[in-house]
């Protein structure tokens, strides 16, 4: 079984290939796929392993640990980048910068050159950090959510700067989603995920799974994601 995503390095394509043994068992390698023809080259096991993406010549690896490493595919050399302070799950790759929470300060790490940048302009405390979820981030800013008695509250994050309120928000079936950043279209718009149709048909579940409309999209400037700015 092929798993998402499928990274390239603009020759190949990379992807975790999971396959059953006949004694039942299961082993996951990271293979490399020619487009243009040819069987999958596997290139390392992956034990509790996923990949995440790639950045420049290098794919990014994850494990169970919450450990992020750079692999380069042409030697074999896997190198650390960041290893998580606890199991819970403030960090994420967005790109090339790796999201992360340490000693409750946010860190935007580019993956490529590894500069590590500070957002020192709020302090997440031992409470607040369960409830944390990095939603998105490039190399200057991050958004972030925060859940407390049953409400969100979405932030963004830049530099030194305190958080400022994000309100990209929108429902879908009772509950609060944020847009969601697919693509950049020139140099100062995206394409994002800004609401959903209602569904269609005279019920909202099908057996074990909900029926949800498709998604609505839009162009909006990069400024007014990042701030949070309701696009008019």
């Amino acid at each position: 079984m092929i798993s998402r995503p499928l990274v390239t390095d603009g020759q190949y394509l990379y992807t975790r290939l999971s396959t059953t043994t006949e004694d039942g068992s299961f082993t996951a390698q990271l293979v490399r796929i020619d487009p243009d023809g040819g069987e999958p080259e596997a290139l390392c096991d992956l034990n509790q392993e996923w990949l995440k993406g790639g950045a420049g010549s290098r794919l990014i690896l994850w494990d169970a640990d919450q450990t992020y490493a750079a692999y380069d595919p042409a030697t074999g050399e896997r190198t650390t980048l960041y290893q998580a302070e606890d199991a819970l799950f403030t960090s994420n790759l967005f790109g090339s910068t790796l999201a992360y929470l340490q000693d409750g300060v946010f860190h935007l790490l580019d993956v490529t050159t590894g500069e590590d940048k500070v957002l020192s302009g709020y302090q997440v405390s031992e409470e607040e950090k369960p409830c944390i979820s990095i939603l998105d981030a490039d190399e200057d800013h991050l958004i972030f959510r925060l859940e407390n008695s049953g409400s969100s509250t979405y932030s963004m994050l830049t530099a030194d700067q305190p958080p400022q309120p994000w309100n990209l928000v929108y429902s879908a079936g009772g509950t609060d989603m944020p847009y969601a950043r697919i693509t950049p279209v020139g140099d100062d718009r995206y394409l994002v995920v800004a609401g959903q149709d209602s569904p269609q048909g005279s019920g909202l579940q099908e057996g074990p799974y909900a029926v949800t409309g498709a998604p609505q999209y839009r162009l909006m400037s990069q400024e007014d994601y990042w701030n949070g700015i309701v696009p008019k």
